[in-house]
């Protein structure tokens, strides 16, 4: 018998290999970037065993932060 897998489970797969090889994740809430992008940054990060800082992940998905104070 065949069971048909969710197309999201190689996401959620990268996701757990991620967090368990660094103990952390990055911020993944809210995100825009398109999730072949994201799946691409996370095999990188796995495979290179080089997690993403802060400012690294947000430079990689292009995530434009407000000036403190302005409302979003």
């Amino acid at each position: 018998m065949m069971v048909a897998t969710d197309p999201g489970d190689d996401f959620l797969d990268l996701v757990n290999a991620y967090r368990q090889k660094f103990n952390d994740l990055p911020d993944l809430f809210m995100l825009k970037a398109p999730s072949e992008k994201v799946k691409a940054a996370l095999k990188k990060a796995i495979s290179n065993g080089k997690p993403f800082t802060a400012q690294e992940w947000e430079t990689e998905m292009n995530i434009k932060r407000s000036l403190p104070g302005n409302l979003t």
